[in-house]
This record gives structure tokens, sequence and C-alpha cells, in this order.
């Protein structure tokens, strides 16, 4: 740890590995924590590195290794996919720094053993971000159920209905989508980590999961799973749909004195109790006060996150809120402030995956199916270009040229399991990138129409002009000297900025 003598000069100096769309939270949340500082970013797409290293004035690295030699840290907050969280914090807790962990900790209980023993050996901290137990709703609710307001608990039910548009529309080489307990084990933590932190260790569990799917390149998916357990004397049920439907995050709570309702989306705990009022005013006596906790968490809930947009409050959304206070936490134990908070210790992330993997187990998931391959033939001469054929719009275009006759050349940078799956002895799939002048001029070669349909994920101006006007303009030109007879280019870009001088 990187103390020094002045309290107002950081004492901690963290980095971020993994800049998706939770990173700028993490960046936020350590921005808020007094005595840290962030100090570095990584990610293997540099790019990416760039832009959130860029906004907040940091050196960027597109591998740990080098930022570890580089820059010397006291803690690393690891955002990347779930099967790379091992290896990313061994290599920082061997080089002696701690950890903290998006969840899942990891993918296995054997990964997060190795990790907590390797912590303990050399003195290091592993905290996960279970945030959910630091949304507000479900704080109210652990703090009314640690204060014995509904007495004794009998009966838990939460149910996590959140359509994964991964499924409907891919990538579906995504991690969640490998294997059919992946998803599970994303998206698992969150009910899991809810129900045992509310009542310990689960002694029964059975498993039902089903509406199984087959996805392109043959990989199987549940997107439905009922889960009842029991601890003690209480029961749960924990259901987990992420197909189409209305979304709902709820918790409701049966104690002896009283019931609690948590809408997890609204951000909103509502308790219910008796009154010593007769049987009619004491139904009206409760609907009044459950409207009115309704109203005031409500007004709460809006109110932080105008004052948060508006820079006139540290507070925001309840999502953003709940990984401040999560990251806080963290520090807080970090720097002797506190004990680590129960929510976000290594052993209870390595728990909350213990049981996932046995409720994995208990579910008796069928593998993957094997389909055949239908490749494209060797003298196929495509005339049609689809860049970006990966996305959903992208395959639904080839699925609609080849219908009407057209041999099709298909341009994805990564793996494409969704374009294998059309299965066409006219469809021809290219790996390339439409940065690299040689990949663009592979791509035309005989080709008389281009749909440029590819985007990136950019999240300022300059790094759209960058990634995405800069790229298309060269693949105008190219396209010109290749002789394509028309280039059709469906984009976004005046929604992202249409305003002058650009």
């Amino acid at each position: 740890m990187s103390l020094t003598s002045t309290t107002s000069q950081p004492v901690l100096r963290t980095a971020i590995v993994g800049t998706g769309y939770i990173a700028d939270f993490h960046a936020r949340a350590i921005a808020k924590v007094a005595g840290v500082e962030l100090v570095a970013v990584c990610d293997r797409n540099l790019s990416l590195a760039d832009a959130l290293a860029t906004q907040w004035k940091v050196p960027s690295f597109a591998s740990v290794e080098e930022m570890l030699a580089n820059q010397k840290l006291d803690a690393l907050h690891v955002l990347t996919p779930p099967d790379s969280h091992h290896a990313v914090a061994e290599q920082a807790l061997r080089s002696g720094v701690h950890v903290f962990l998006e969840k899942p900790m990891c993918v296995s209980t054997a990964e997060c053993d190795d990790l907590l023993a390797i912590a303990e050996q050399g003195g290091r901290t592993v905290g996960v971000n279970h945030s959910l137990l630091f949304e507000g709703a479900f704080a109210r609710l652990r703090d009314h159920i640690r204060a014995g307001d509904l007495g004794p608990l009998d009966h838990i039910t939460i149910n996590c209905f959140i359509e994964l548009a991964l499924i409907r529309f891919g990538p579906f080489t995504n991690w969640m989508l490998r294997e059919p307990q992946n998803a599970l084990l994303e998206i698992g933590p969150h009910p899991i980590s809810a129900l045992m932190d509310l009542v310990g260790t689960l002694d029964e569990i059975e498993v039902k999961a089903d509406r199984d799917l087959i996805l392109p390149g043959g990989a199987r998916v549940y997107p439905r799973w009922r889960i009842r357990t029991a601890s003690g004397r209480t029961t749960a049920d924990v259901n987990i749909d992420v197909g189409p439907g209305f979304q709902q995050r709820s918790i409701a709570v049966r104690g002896l004195a009283g019931t609690a309702w948590v809408d997890l989306d609204a951000n909103t705990c509502v308790i219910d109790r008796k009154t010593p009022a007769g049987i009619d005013f004491d139904r009206r006596k409760r609907s009044v006060s459950q409207a009115a906790q309704i109203r005031e968490q409500s007004g709460t809930t809006v109110k932080d996150y105008v004052l948060g947009k508006a820079k006139l409050s540290e507070r925001g959304g309840p999502f953003s809120n709940s990984i401040q206070d999560s990251v806080a936490a963290f520090y807080a134990g970090l720097l002797g402030q506190s004990e680590l908070d129960s929510r976000i210790r290594g052993a209870f992330g390595k728990t909350v995956i213990e049981t996932c993997e046995q409720i994995c187990t208990l579910a008796s998931l069928k593998g993957p199916v094997t389909r055949p391959n239908v490749t494209a033939t060797a003298d196929l001469k495509p005339d049609v270009l689809v860049l970006g054929a990966t996305g959903f719009i992208g395959r639904k275009l080839i699925q609609q040229l080849l219908e009407k006759g057209h041999t099709v050349r298909a341009a994805a940078r990564g793996p494409s399991l969704e374009l294998e799956e059309l299965g066409s002895d006219r469809l021809e799939i290219m790996r390339a990138d439409m940065r690299s002048p040689d990949d663009v001029r592979g791509m035309l070669a005989g080709i008389d129409h281009v749909f440029h349909l590819a985007a990136t994920g950019s999240k300022t101006w300059d790094q759209f002009c960058e990634s995405e006007i800069e790229p298309t303009r060269r693949l105008a030109r190219a396209c010109i000297e290749a002789g394509v007879k028309r280039l059709i280019y469906t984009s976004t870009i005046d929604s992202y900025y249409a305003g002058g001088g650009a």
C-alpha cells in the first residue's frame, strides 16, 4: 500500500482492466473515494483502453503484464469476461496487488479457491462486486430483516425475469452462450448472493431448467431456471427467466410478523405489517402506509438521479449508486476504516459460485449438438459484400440476398457461428478487418455491390471519427478504385452527432 504523509494526497493507486459498459461506473466510483486514485486503464482492445484513459487522463495499456511492469499499483478492478477472471486476478495477486472482481468471482469453485489461497499467502485482499446487494431497495430490506421487523423468516421468493438479448441477436460466441451452465454462472450470482446474504448457507436445493434452445453453432442454452431451496426453517424459490417478456426483478419476503415486497427496478422496498386497528381500518391504514413508502422512495430515487445528472450530488441512479457503495466498502476495508463488508468478501464470492455449480449439476443439463457444416465451393465468385455481417441486420440481409439468388461474401473480424448457421454453399465467410488496407482490397475483389453495416462501440465523437467515419471514407475510396458499382452505407452516425462544424 502506497501511504503518504499528506491526507489530501492519494494513498492507494488503482487501475481498471476491461473497458466494457461497466468500466465507466467503476471509474466514477473510484473517483468518489477519498484516498484512492485511478492511475491506469488496460484492455486488449487498445482503442477502447485509450478512450477511457483519455477521459480520466491516465495512461492506457494493452496487456496486464505491461501495466503491472510500468505502474506501481495497490489494487486492480477486474472487469473482463468471467473466464479470464482467474488468470488476470492471479497475475495481480502474485504482483502484490489487491483485486476487486466483477461477479461472478470466477467460473469454478476450484478457481476461487486458488485465488483465495494466493491472496492469503501474499497478504492481499480479494473482493467481489455483488452490486445487487448494495442497491438501495435491497439494502433497506436487509436492514429491516436484521432489525427483526418481519420476525423470523418463513419464505422468500426472488424473481429475476430479464431478457438476455444475446440469445436472440448474438454474438453467439459470447462466453455466456458457449456452455449451457454459463448463463447461470453469469446471471445466477445476483439472486443467489441476495438469498444467501439474507438466510446464509442453503441446506436443500431442487432445480428445474427448461425451455432449452439450440443456438447457431450448436450450443445449448436454458432460458428458464426454477430453483427451490431451504435454509433452516426458511424456504425460498428463485426463478430466473432470460427469455422474452416483461422485465421484473423482485423479492417477496414473508415473516411471522410482516411481509416485504422489493421492486429492484423501481428501487422500492415496501413493508406491510398489521396495525392495532379493526380489520377494515387496518386494511386502509396498511394500504396508505404502503403507498406512502412507494411515494417517498420513488421520489428519492428520481431526486438522486436528477441531482446526479446536474452534478449537484454525489449520488445518481440506483445502479450507479450500488457500484459506488460497493467500491467504497472495498476501499474502506483496504484502508482499515472498517472490516471488509461481508457482501464483497472473496470467501462469500466463492460460496456463491459453489452454490451455482451445485445448481447446474442438479439441473442435469444437456450438452451442445453437432451441426453439419456447409461450406462454399472453391470456385465461388461473390458479387455482393456485406460488412458487419454478424449483426442482427447483417444476418437478415444476407438471408434475403441468398434467397434472391445472389452469391455473397460476408466479412467479420471474429468468429462467425451466426453466418455458418445460414448453411449456404453460395456464402463465402471472410475473416477481415476494414481498418486494414490489405483486408479491404481482398474483400472487394470481384465485388459489384457493398453493404456497409459495421459499427463499433465508440463513446465519443473523436472515437466515432477514428473508428467509423475515417474507415468508411477509406472504404469508399477503395470501392472506387476496385470498380464497385454501388456502396450502400447503413449508419446511425447522424444520431450520435448532428451539430455544426463536424
